[in-house]
């Protein structure tokens, strides 16, 4: 837990005085730092950094660059130093700090007369001799050292002499709605769309095979209509989630910190890009699609069928993790996560009993014929094996039907909960 207190200078109208201090860690080489940002992401923005290295305590002001991820120490004259301390299991530093107005050239300093939103982290100081070259902090939302946020935005000109931030994050700022309306989307192209699309491609193939309107079957209809629906809503939210991140790559890269590149976010950007190009990937390949009787349509249809199974499956593993890892975007996350696992376990139930049904259907014996003879002494062989046959297709098409009716209404049901949990 760590804690800033600010308050206009008394001596100086141009500077804040600001105090942070964080709870003991392991590890003496340490910082301690306050973010300055304008919404709520740590790119590049100006931070101030208490740096604890063998003992020694330095205040730097350093520039938070997006890429790398690393941290450029400034002119160290920008801060004043006025007391620190390591004891009693608390690491704190206190220091002056000019408000810019006059100095807006150094891009490392914040125009403190402006609002901002203030990110509290700490962290490890890569080597003691160079206390100002700080390594990033913990990106686990779990963890005790994941930056915590205040929940508006503060002009430190006009704060109380007192105050401390809190680990609530919820503000209405645009890039916040912009993730929210990604994952809004994003649950309504794979959990409703292309679930239901992938379903008719599947196991409606056969039903009202004389019906085609514009010379295609229905189910063709309803399977190419909801993809297309789904890969625009894929396409957009793709667009939205980059504008709220700066138009940058957010997933694993080379030179950037393992940690960064292992971190839940990184995975969730990495596996939901995959997932995407996967499904958007999907309408190109089907153009290549060959004859029903020409030889390498089997090929195609194994190719197609795979792209699509992993594609889906890649999408539902980056839902689980922005559901488990990134709380604050949801109404309330422990139900967006119970809707999550019972709508996978209905999906499952459903699709492994239709394929239980079609099993059993083609391994059931049929009967056979018999001879009876007419009063004019002639024979009249009686076929059961037609009407049965009929009987057998009546129950399949109507098994059909019941299951399509259960699995959208499953799709619909809980994509509309994810989606209300998910509402501004």
């Amino acid at each position: 837990m760590s804690v800033v207190c600010y308050a206009p200078s008394e001596d100086k109208s141009d500077a804040v005085v600001i105090e942070l201090a964080t709870k003991h860690i392991e590890n003496v080489n340490k910082y301690v730092a306050v973010g300055f940002s304008n919404d709520l992401e740590m790119g590049d923005e100006p931070v101030s950094t208490c740096s604890f290295a063998d003992n020694n305590v330095t205040v730097h002001l350093t520039r938070n660059l997006a890429q790398p991820k690393t941290n450029q120490p400034s002119d160290e004259k920008l801060l004043q130093p006025i007391s620190s301390g390591h004891e009693n299991g608390l690491l704190y530093c206190k220091f002056l700090q000019n408000t810019n107005k006059n100095l807006s050239s150094t891009p490392e300093l914040p125009d403190l007369s402006r609002p901002y939103f203030l990110f509290i982290a700490r962290g490890p100081i890569r080597n003691p001799s160079e206390p100002s070259k700080i390594s990033i902090h913990s990106l686990n939302q779990n963890s005790i050292d994941f930056p915590q946020i205040t929940p508006s935005q503060i002009n430190l000109l006009e704060a109380s002499p007192s105050r401390t931030t809190s680990t609530a994050a919820q503000p209405t700022d645009y890039k916040f709605l912009l993730v929210r309306f990604h994952g809004l989307l994003m649950v309504i192209a794979w959990l409703f769309l292309l679930a239901i699309g992938i379903f008719s491609a599947r196991y409606m193939r056969e039903l009202w095979p004389t019906t085609t309107p514009m010379g295609l079957k229905i189910w063709f209809h309803i399977h190419r209509t909801l993809n297309f629906v789904a890969v625009c809503c894929l396409v957009v939210s793709t667009i939205l989630v980059f504008i709220a991140k700066d138009i940058t790559w957010k997933g694993p890269w080379f030179g950037r910190e393992q940690e960064r590149n292992l971190s839940w976010g990184s995975i969730h950007s990495l596996v939901g890009l995959l997932a995407v190009i996967g499904g958007v990937a999907q309408p190109f390949i089907a153009l290549t699609r060959c004859g029903v009787d020409h030889p390498r349509r089997p090929i195609f249809n194994w190719v197609h069928r795979i792209i699509g199974l992993v594609a889906f499956v890649l999408a539902t593993i980056a839902i689980f993790i922005a559901v488990i890892r990134f709380k604050r975007y949801w109404a309330d996350p422990t139900w967006s996560l119970i809707c999550l696992i019972v709508y996978c376990l209905l999906v499952i139930g459903v699709v492994v009993a239709i394929e239980w049904h079609r099993i059993r259907h083609q391994t059931r014996p049929h009967p056979g014929g018999f001879e009876m003879r007419t009063k004019g002494g002639r024979h009249n062989y009686m076929d059961l094996h037609s009407s049965s046959s009929q009987i057998d297709d009546q129950q399949v098409k109507r098994a059909t039907i019941g299951s399509f009716a259960a699995f959208v209404l499953v799709a619909g049901v809980f994509t509309g909960i994810l989606f209300y949990m998910l509402l501004p």
